[in-house]
């Protein structure tokens, strides 16, 4: 957009008003000059790591520099020319701590008619360190989970074996039952007395005994 502008100036003689001619023309030419798009691959950066950031200026209106500022125009953190023929850059920030996090942003300039114009600031980006000792709590979290686990799994294994131990066990000392009405059975009579030399008369005192000593057994036949 143009506008022309001109001038001129008048006097005064003997109570007349007169006025002088038009000066030249000026022209005035109004650019609108896009801010910039600006991004970052990651906005969280590890302690110590490197940060990229990109920014490009509408086509209509290439480069011939970029600025990248921390804190709005508190820092210049960087001037750049881009290649000829392209219209973006990028900016890196290397071995990154705390005292480089904060907003971001990035403006171009540009050649209009002869005359450098400067954009506006870009939308801001903020960055933000994350420390690398951040990461051990997370570790320990996941080796207490396997741990339990594991000890979980064990715990299973030993009860199965148990049960399985218990199940396939049998009885050592099963006596099956004996229907006598049913069946023919012979007895054996065993006498559990020691053996000794017995006189007569002891010997009839001990018969009289004997149903105390004697042991019956069923035989199936």
């Amino acid at each position: 957009m143009s506008v022309d502008y001109k001038c001129r100036y008048g006097y005064s003689i003997k109570g007349r008003r007169l006025e002088s001619k038009f000066s030249n023309v000026v022209i005035l030419t109004i650019v609108v000059l896009n801010k910039p798009h600006f991004w970052v691959d990651s906005d969280v950066a590890a302690q110590g790591g490197d940060v990229t950031f990109n920014c490009s200026s509408p086509r209509d209106n290439p480069a011939i520099a970029f600025y990248l500022y921390r804190q709005g125009e508190m820092e210049l953190v960087s001037v750049k020319s881009p290649a000829a023929g392209t219209h973006s850059i990028t900016f890196t920030i290397k071995n990154i701590d705390r005292s480089k996090i904060g907003n971001y942003t990035c403006r171009y300039e540009a050649d209009v008619n002869g005359r450098n114009l400067t954009s506006g600031d870009s939308d801001p980006v903020n960055i933000t360190v994350r420390e690398n000792g951040s990461v051990a709590p997370l570790v320990a979290g996941i080796g207490s989970a396997v741990g339990l686990i594991l000890i979980l799994a064990l715990l299973g294994l030993c009860l199965w074996r148990k049960g399985k131990r218990g199940g396939s066990s049998e009885p050592r000392d099963t006596v099956p039952s004996v229907d006598r009405s049913s069946e023919t059975l012979t007895y054996a009579v065993l006498n559990l007395q020691a053996k000794q030399k017995r006189d007569k008369g002891q010997r009839q005192r001990d018969i009289a005994q004997v149903e105390e000593n004697t042991l019956y057994t069923g035989v199936k036949l």
